[in-house]
């Protein structure tokens, strides 16, 4: 299963190749493990954005494929939100939604309309993050596209598709979601190695923000 908030800390952008096929699930999955809810404010935002058609959904709950977005104008609002919570919220007509005080660890995220019921995973959620989310409706459910996260520790975390690759290894440069992450003789890999990063590889960076807004890789787990 794999699939835009600026703080002092770190923006991170994580790509994923996540589908949630629960299409035709009538009723919330159990919530996921590390749930950290107690009733408090945890100040975990989540910003997001959905894209895409379905073959599933009611012909007003999306627009034309070739609009390239998702609007709810004129039909059932799709509903997002927090499996096991009450934090829901429904997604506006330019295909937004905003979600407060989310709990920390891992979270499911619900999106509900007519022909579709499917959950995204959010994992290792911590107090404080601010998340932006890109969510594309296929006609299997959800696949979350993007993710990006503020972090208070100043570390980024990105998972996404290698392109712009440039450099030869150990000193190599691409991009992920849009962020340019640099490699050096101490990045570490895992599943891989640096000649294994090549454009449209999907790969998981952890590493540090630099002053020109690129990532220090370092370590970079390549995917399947």
């Amino acid at each position: 299963m794999a699939v835009s908030f600026r703080l002092a800390a770190a923006c991170v952008w994580t790509t994923l190749a996540l589908i949630a096929v629960a299409c035709g699930s009538t009723s919330p999955a159990a919530p996921a493990r590390g749930l950290g809810f107690s009733g408090g404010t945890t100040g975990v935002e989540i910003d997001g954005s959905v894209s895409g058609t379905s073959q599933g959904l009611t012909a007003s709950a999306a627009t034309a494929a070739s609009s390239d977005a998702f609007a709810t104008t004129g039909g059932p609002p799709v509903t997002v939100s927090i499996v096991g919570t009450s934090i829901s919220t429904t997604v506006d007509g330019s295909g937004h939604f905003h979600l407060r005080d989310v709990p920390v660890g891992d979270v499911q995220v619900r999106f509900a309309a007519d022909g579709l019921d499917a959950t995204i995973t959010l994992r290792d959620i911590e107090p404080g993050d601010r998340i932006h989310i890109r969510v594309r409706v296929t006609d299997r459910g959800v696949r979350l596209e993007a993710e990006q996260r503020e972090r208070r520790d100043n570390d980024d975390e990105i998972k996404g598709d290698v392109s712009g690759l440039s450099g030869a290894c150990p000193d190599i440069t691409f991009t992920v979601s849009g962020l340019t992450v640099k490699a050096n003789g101490t990045t570490r890999y895992e599943d891989g190695a640096c000649a294994g990063v090549r454009n449209g590889v999907r790969v998981e960076v952890k590493g540090q923000r630099q002053a020109d807004g690129s990532v220090l890789a370092t370590r970079i787990e390549l995917e399947d």
